[in-house]
């Protein structure tokens, strides 16, 4: 008896879910038609009736509406392949047909009144792929600043998601090594060198052979320390690091006793400033095309503990050290790559 309870228990929670997930679906069919009745045959609207039919396979108005629709990307996708010279908005619409095809193909194995036309899906491919190459090839980038080139690249990546051309990802990896920077870590120090000077530059040598050929994002990537010479080219930057004040003040002396007064803890609450500027060297012109101030500031704490027999200190160098490596840690990941000559 209690299995059974059990299994009708399921069975019900099992409704329940479905009906759940039919309702979104009829919702999102509706989202997607009121789109398309709106702005007319677009990603987001095609996106949301395939979703929809997902979970509503039964939905007439949807299965209609997403009929009629494909047909007319297939006849726009034909109209346009009739061109010689195709614009981005020719382009965009042929990428949005590829796209309708995968979600149609995918929903004609479940919903019997979706009838997917294999042969005419791969012949107009084949005709797509041809058109994105042209599109390319043809395509002026001669007047393009270092931003506009990157989308260029993020836009040609996306004509290979149906069909992969070699002749278009050449022209992604030239257009890559063009616009790749390099960027080589060096530092000095203003003033007269002394140990703390000595423990900085070991600090910061340190972190960046952790993160040397780091991919720092948009085509940026870390060379390491002092390593300039191995890299020097047009796409080539040094950027010295130089240190020109280092202390640490004391901001606040208290006592405490512990143990029955046994023990003294004299805690000192101090703050590190580590300031200077960044020194930008372009390797075409050997001169220096930005300076930039930094400044890294972060409290901490130190304790002297005191008995009748003993004394002990924390070490203020390690904590010195810590703050130090997560300082330049952060300034190699996500401060250089901004520099706005880049």
């Amino acid at each position: 008896m209690k299995k059974i309870i059990f299994f009708i228990s399921l069975l019900i929670a099992f409704s329940g879910c479905s009906a759940i997930m039919h309702s979104i679906g009829e919702s999102d069919i509706n989202r997607g038609i009121n789109i398309y009745q709106s702005r007319g045959l677009t990603t987001e609207g095609i996106n949301y009736l395939a979703s929809g039919l997902s979970n509503a396979p039964d939905s007439i108005i949807g299965i209609e509406s997403f009929k009629r629709q494909y047909l007319e990307l297939e006849n726009q996708s034909e109209n346009i392949l009739r061109n010689k010279i195709y614009s981005e908005r020719d382009i965009n619409a042929l990428k949005l047909y590829l796209l309708a095809s995968e979600k149609y193909s995918i929903l004609s194995g479940k919903i019997p009144q979706l009838t997917f036309n294999k042969e005419k899906y791969f012949s107009l491919k084949n005709k797509i792929n041809t058109a994105f190459e042209n599109y390319v090839l043809k395509d002026n980038l001669t007047n393009l600043n270092r931003k506009q080139k990157i989308n260029k690249i993020f836009y040609y990546k996306s004509l290979l998601k149906y069909n992969q051309n070699y002749i278009i990802r050449e022209k992604i990896t030239k257009l890559e090594q063009e616009i790749s920077i390099n960027i080589v870590l060096t530092s000095s120090f203003r003033y007269r060198y002394n140990s703390s000077n000595f423990d900085i530059q070991n600090i910061l040598i340190s972190v960046a052979d952790k993160y040397t050929n780091r991919d720092l994002g948009n085509y940026v990537y870390f060379r390491g320390y002092n390593s300039y010479n191995k890299y020097w080219s047009n796409n080539s930057y040094l950027v010295d690091m130089e240190f020109y004040n280092f202390e640490t003040p004391i901001l606040e002396i208290s006592e405490r006793k512990e143990g029955n007064g046994e023990k003294i803890i004299i805690s000192q609450r101090k703050k590190l400033i580590l300031s200077g500027e960044y020194r930008v060297i372009d390797s075409k012109t050997y001169g220096v095309v930005e300076i930039k101030p930094f400044r890294i500031e972060e409290n901490y704490n130190i304790e002297m503990s005191k008995t009748q027999n003993t004394i002990n200190f924390s070490n203020e160098n390690d904590v010195i050290r810590k703050i130090l490596e997560k300082k330049f840690t952060n300034i190699i990941l996500y401060r250089l790559r901004d520099f706005r000559n880049f």
